[in-house]
C-alpha cells in the first residue's frame, strides 16, 4: 500500500507542477501535452486514411493520466486517496505558482 501512496503523492505533486506551468505560460508541458503538441505539428503530413486511428490515440493519451489517478485513489481508498491527492496537488500548485 505504501508504494501506491507514494505513487499517488508523486502524481499529485507533478500535476500541481504542470498545472502551475500551464497557468503561468499557457503551454501544456505535461507528457500528455507534449505528445499532443507533436501530433498537432505532424497534422499536415498525416494520411487521411489513418486520421481516425490518430484521433483515437490522442483520446487514449488524454485519458491515461485520469485513469491512473482514479485507480490510484481507489486502490488506496477513496477517503485516504483524496485526502492525500488533493492537498498535495493544491500545495504543489501554490508552491510552483509562487516561484
Amino acid at each position: 500500500m505504501s508504494k501506491h501512496l507514494g505513487g499517488l503523492a508523486g502524481s499529485a505533486f507533478l500535476e500541481g507542477l504542470f498545472l502551475a506551468i500551464q497557468t503561468k505560460t499557457g503551454q501544456d508541458v505535461s507528457p500528455t501535452g507534449l505528445i499532443l503538441l507533436i501530433f498537432d505539428s505532424l497534422d499536415s503530413i498525416i494520411v487521411p486514411e489513418i486520421r481516425p486511428q490518430v484521433e483515437i490515440f490522442k483520446i487514449v493519451i488524454i485519458i491515461i493520466p485520469f485513469v491512473y489517478t482514479f485507480f490510484g485513489i481507489i486502490i488506496v481508498g477513496w477517503k485516504l486517496g483524496l485526502a492525500i491527492f488533493v492537498p498535495i496537488l493544491i500545495g504543489s500548485y501554490i508552491l510552483f505558482i509562487s516561484i
